[in-house]
């Protein structure tokens, strides 16, 4: 690939790469260096894109896995999710969206490992099980698996802090 080619891709996929910036990071210069970092990764590993995959896909998988990698390099607060109506239906709480059942429900997201906050960022973009299960490198059934996993970790979360 070209240094143009690679400058498209960039440019064409930077929302989702945005996104898992503001997923991941707290601060403004924080998320500028997770999208910097994401940037070199992507450009290292470019010749490592097989094809397998769109080119979106491997992206994404790239920048999720350097964002769950960025709290090991970063002295910074780490994870903190931007409200969503789509986290009621995650956890199936039948909740008002008030402001303050939204902080409660961030804090137990932020509660979970880095790895199911990265299924939840997947399953809150409105990826399918197959995608989620070809980005995270896992089987379809193990997707349903672990978000059933997470609904009924989030919902135990939940309820010790009321």
């Amino acid at each position: 690939m070209t240094e143009d080619e690679f400058i498209n891709a960039i440019e064409q996929h930077k929302a989702i790469i945005a996104k898992i910036c503001g997923s991941y990071t707290r601060h403004g210069e924080d998320r500028k260096d997770l999208f910097s970092e994401i940037t070199l990764q992507l450009w290292r590993s470019i010749n490592k894109f097989r094809g397998d995959s769109e080119l979106g896909t491997w992206i994404f998988r790239v920048s999720l896995n350097t964002a769950m990698n960025f709290k090991r390099k970063s002295k910074s607060n780490f994870i903190e999710l931007s409200p969503t109506k789509e986290v009621d239906s995650i956890v199936n709480l039948n909740i008002s969206n008030d402001s303050t059942w939204m902080e409660e429900m961030y804090e137990c997201i932020n509660l979970l490992d880095k790895y199911s906050r990265g299924l939840i960022l997947l399953h809150l973009e409105g990826y399918s099980y197959n995608e989620i299960a070809n980005i995270m490198g896992i089987s379809h059934s193990n997707v349903g698996t672990k978000l059933s996993r997470i609904r009924t970790k989030l919902k135990d979360i939940y309820s010790s802090k009321q």
